[in-house]
């Protein structure tokens, strides 16, 4: 072993297996450092605290995705972000005070467990769409006016009557 020492202290040891052991903080100071890690398989960084590991921030084989996971024995992926298209896939639950998506060309979707479930705005007309088991259950259009493509059944109606409507209460359908 090589060691570096400063003020009678080890700074930094060199092992026989040219691995590198810094006591205290490593700084790099430039205009842009970089820390390159060039490895053929699972490059990454992992985190310890009081001498075990709790953290990897690792890109793992050929895919060359970015993952984040906590190694509290399952080393199940937290965070994954897909080298190819930027898709980002987290385990658990997102928690925020706001969640803004953003495109600006396209339209834009939130799915709920897969796409046969969420909300869509279309960018070109500005309509809201809500969708369930693969079907628009629910339309907003940009003016404000709502479509549903099912019954709607409410215990009160407020507002102008365009169509027929069957009162439960009377079991009578009467007209506009």
């Amino acid at each position: 072993n090589i060691r570096f020492k400063s003020g009678g202290i080890t700074a930094l040891t060199l092992d026989a297996s040219q691995t590198a052991t810094f006591t205290g903080n490593v700084t790099l100071d430039s205009v842009n450092p970089v820390i390159k890690l060039d490895g053929s398989s699972s490059e990454g960084i992992q985190f310890f605290r009081n001498g075990t590991q709790s953290w990897n921030l690792t890109s793992v084989g050929t895919s060359k995705d970015f993952k984040l996971y906590n190694n509290g024995g399952t080393n199940q992926y937290d965070l994954i972000i897909a080298h190819a298209t930027g898709d980002a896939t987290f385990a658990g639950t997102i928690q925020s005070d706001d969640i803004t998506i953003v495109d600006g060309t396209n339209d834009v979707n939130l799915y709920l467990a897969n796409t046969s479930y969420g909300l869509r705005l279309d960018y070109s007309t500005g309509d809201m769409f809500l969708r369930t088991n693969g079907a628009t259950r629910l339309t907003i259009a940009n003016s404000g006016a709502s479509t549903f493509s099912g019954t709607v059944t409410s215990p009160t109606f407020l507002g102008d009557l365009n169509g027929t409507i069957n009162t439960v209460t009377t079991a009578v359908t009467k007209a506009n």
